[in-house]
């Protein structure tokens, strides 16, 4: 080869055939050479480098930039196409490269069209010139597909066989494939882990529970603080970053009248996670207490109260208290009032409540 040769191809083409020339020069310049052939230019494993004008010209005569590129060029692939055979810059090209005496070494690449055809020639004028011995024979897109033919392009610059290159190309298509079928999982895991958010429920729940819950009752879960009014209700938490996938929080509740409880939740892998929280009363007693009157609005004492056969007389101002203990508490309580020569009082009233009012009639 000419020491003066700097580059593998130079591609001729005409402009509207662009997309296609720079689609060739950047599959040429990517492909790996097998190990046993390296870049004689500069000792890589690519074909590199390979000339593409950039200019728009189809007239005049050939710079003298461009024919020293031509001259540098250890090939010259021509896009063959109905726009290249009516271009006479592409062919002024190809005849240069000839008149340099380096027929064999330009390649027709049939990108559309048909050679030696009257009605979609693609062939420029001094390849449709070179007959019998002469005639080159071109690789053609439409008659191989467009991978084999880029492989027989790389076969006739490489001067191996296209056998050889063309099952090194499945294989290394095959390795594609598995290595994407192994990988596209794995990063649809991770886009999954990452990107789709999380939900947690906390369902509260007191199993034996009688009594309403206590005002100002706080769940706090990982850090954050949520008010509940009510008992046997549930907190969610929406969108949480994906991240939180197979993360602990934690939980606290606070309330009076309950004891403090602390948990661990781990977050499982899916969207939606969900938890139960059972909580338990305290040991306080619930008092049940309040005044009788008579109804004149004179308090009542020495009247008999009973709650679940816990019995307790009013004092001088009428008052009575009794403490139910956690096993004998309930949302409703049946209290009995009675005192001789009055009317006895037989009702449900809510319970715990330490300032109830009832009037008892003569």
């Amino acid at each position: 080869m000419n020491t003066a040769t700097k580059r593998y191809a130079f591609i001729s083409y005409n402009h509207k055939d662009k997309d296609m020339a720079k689609w060739l020069q950047a599959k040429l310049e990517s492909y790996k050479l097998p190990t046993e052939i390296h870049n004689e230019f500069e000792d890589s494993r690519y074909l590199r480098p390979v000339f593409r004008d950039k200019t728009d010209l189809n007239t005049g005569i050939l710079s003298d930039e461009l024919r020293k590129n031509l001259q540098t060029s250890k090939y010259l692939v021509v896009l063959c196409s109905p726009n290249s055979a009516h271009s006479k810059w592409v062919n002024d090209e190809v005849k240069a490269f000839i008149d340099m005496g380096r027929t064999d070494r330009i390649v027709p690449f049939i990108i559309d069209g048909t050679p030696h055809s009257t009605e979609d020639e693609c062939l420029p004028p001094a390849l449709m010139e070179m007959q019998g011995e002469n005639e080159l024979l071109g690789i053609s897109i439409k008659e191989v597909g467009k991978q084999k033919a880029f492989i027989k392009l790389v076969s006739k610059m490489l001067g191996v066989d296209f056998d050889v290159l063309w099952q090194r190309h499945k294989r290394q298509q095959r390795n594609k494939r598995i290595a994407a079928a192994i990988c596209i999982p794995i990063v649809s895991s991770l886009l999954y882990y990452v990107a789709m958010p999380v939900s947690f429920q906390l369902d509260i729940d007191d199993a034996a529970h009688q009594l309403p819950m206590p005002e100002s009752s706080i769940v706090s879960i990982d850090g954050v603080d949520y008010e509940i009014s009510k008992i046997d209700t549930c907190i969610i938490v929406d969108n949480m970053p994906g991240y939180y996938r197979g993360k602990t929080l934690d939980v606290t509740f606070k309330s009076t009248y309950y004891k403090e409880s602390k948990h661990t939740y781990r977050l499982g892998l899916g969207m939606n996670n969900s938890a139960n929280l059972t909580v338990e009363r305290d040991s306080t007693f619930a008092i049940y207490g309040g005044t009788v009157y008579d109804e004149d609005g004179n308090s009542v004492a020495g009247a008999t109260v009973d709650i679940d056969g816990i019995t307790t007389q009013t004092d001088a101002n009428g008052r009575f208290r009794i403490e139910l203990e956690l096993k004998r508490q309930s949302e409703t309580k049946v209290i009995k009032i009675s005192r001789q020569g009055m009317t006895s009082i037989v009702r449900d009233d809510e319970c715990p409540d330490s300032d109830l009012k009832y009037i008892m009639r003569r």
